[in-house]
C-alpha cells in the first residue's frame, strides 16, 4: 500500500504557518522567526512539513549543534518550549500520521549515528517510555487564585522579597531595556550577564520588534538583582532566561518576578506561563533550580521523549566512569 504521508524539506511560508495556527502544540520555537534566529548563531536547522493529499498537516522540527573544531556532535529535535512534531488539531488522533512521523525521525537518527540525540514529542505520543517533565503556572485564574497555589514557601519568599523593598519593572523597548539598565541609577550594579549572554539578548531584539518578547528586571536601590526574559505565542508565555545575582538570591528576587509576571497577564489571552522543565525523571531529589520551579506548585506536563546515545559518547561515558572515577555523572546520565 503506498504511503499517504510525503516529507518535504521545501516547503512555503504559508504552508509551515498553516501547520503553527492550527495547532495548540506550537510555540514560538517552531516558528520561521525562531529557526532564522538561531542559524545566525551556526545551528544547523532541521524542518520538514508533512503533507497527506497535499494539504500539510505537520512540521517535524529540530537542529544539529556542532562542538570544538566544528565538529558535529549534538542533534535535537523540538525542546521543552515547542515539540518536535507540531501536527493540526484535526489529526492529533491519527495513530498513522504519529507512527509516520516518529519512523521518521528515527530514520534521521540513523542517518546521524555517531551523533547524541533526542527528541521531545507533543504529549499524544504517549507510548513512549521516557519522559521530560514540563511545568507551567496555569494563567486562567485569577491571580489571588494563584497566589493560593504556590507552596508556602514561594508565598513567604515573594513575601520577604517585597518586605526588603525589591521593585520589578518590565519592558519590550531595546531602547528602554539598555536605558535602564545603563543609568546611573543602576550602575553599581554587579551583574549585567544579560548582555553578555548574547543568544538570549538577541533572541529579545528580534521578538520584541514584534510584541512577542519582554524583558523583566527585579532591583533594589541601585543593585539590579535579577533579570528575566519571556516569549509570548499565541496563548503561551515561555520563560527563556532567569538568572540573579548573590544578592538577589539572598532577597528572593526571582521568586517575586516570577510572581508579578503571571499577576500581570491572569486571566488574560494568555492561558500557560511555562517555567521551564524539571528534567527527565520525577523521582530523582529536586536541588536548587528544579526546588525553586517546583515550589511554584505548577502543572506538570510529561512530553514523551526518543532518546539515543551514541557510540562515540557511550565510550567517553565509560572511561570516565571506569578510568575516571567520575561517580556523580555515572554511566548513562541524562544530558539536559
Amino acid at each position: 500500500m503506498k504511503n499517504k504521508f510525503l516529507v518535504s524539506k521545501n516547503f512555503s511560508n504559508n504552508d509551515w504557518n498553516f501547520v503553527l495556527d492550527n495547532s495548540s502544540d506550537s510555540n514560538f520555537s517552531n516558528t520561521r522567526d525562531y529557526y532564522e534566529f538561531v542559524t545566525s548563531f551556526g545551528y544547523n536547522p532541521i524542518v520538514f512539513c508533512v503533507y497527506e493529499n497535499n494539504s500539510p498537516v505537520a512540521i517535524i522540527n529540530g537542529f544539529s549543534f556542532k562542538g570544538r573544531f566544528g565538529i558535529p556532535f549534538r542533534l535535537k529535535l523540538g525542546d521543552r518550549f515547542g515539540p518536535a512534531v507540531v501536527i493540526i488539531n484535526s489529526k492529533k488522533d491519527d495513530n498513522s500520521l504519529k507512527v509516520f512521523c516518529k519512523n521518521f525521525m528515527l530514520d534521521i537518527f540513523k542517518k546521524n549515528f555517531f551523533l547524541y540525540k533526542f527528541a521531545y514529542l507533543p504529549s499524544e505520543f504517549a507510548v513512549e517510555s521516557k519522559f521530560y517533565c514540563n511545568v507551567h503556572i496555569d494563567l486562567s485564574k485569577p491571580h489571588s487564585i494563584i497566589m493560593k497555589n504556590f507552596k508556602k514557601s514561594c508565598r513567604n519568599a515573594i513575601a520577604h522579597s517585597k518586605r526588603q523593598c525589591v521593585n520589578i519593572i518590565s519592558s519590550s523597548s531595546e531602547n528602554a531595556v539598555r536605558e535602564l539598565l545603563s543609568n546611573s541609577y543602576f550602575c553599581k550594579t554587579d551583574y549585567n550577564d544579560l548582555f553578555e549572554n548574547k543568544f538570549f539578548y538577541e533572541l529579545f531584539r528580534k521578538f520584541a520588534k514584534k510584541g512577542g518578547a519582554e524583558i523583566w528586571i527585579a532591583y533594589k536601590d541601585d543593585y539590579v538583582l535579577s533579570l528575566a526574559i519571556i516569549a509570548k505565542y499565541k496563548d503561551k508565555l515561555s520563560l527563556c532566561f532567569l538568572r540573579s545575582n548573590s544578592l538577589g538570591k539572598k532577597l528572593k528576587a526571582n521568586n517575586l518576578l516570577i510572581s508579578e509576571i503571571a499577576k500581570k497577564y491572569a486571566c488574560s489571552n494568555f492561558s500557560k506561563f511555562m517555567i521551564g522543565g524539571l528534567g527527565f525523571d520525577l523521582h530523582d531529589e529536586l536541588t536548587g533550580y528544579g526546588m525553586f520551579k517546583k515550589s511554584f506548585n505548577p502543572i506538570i506536563q510529561k512530553a514523551p521523549l526518543i532518546k539515543s546515545i551514541s557510540k562515540l559518547e557511550f565510550l567517553v561515558r565509560y572511561y570516565n566512569f571506569f578510568f575516571k572515577k567520575n561517580f556523580n555523572k555515572g554511566l548513562f546520565f541524562d544530558s539536559k
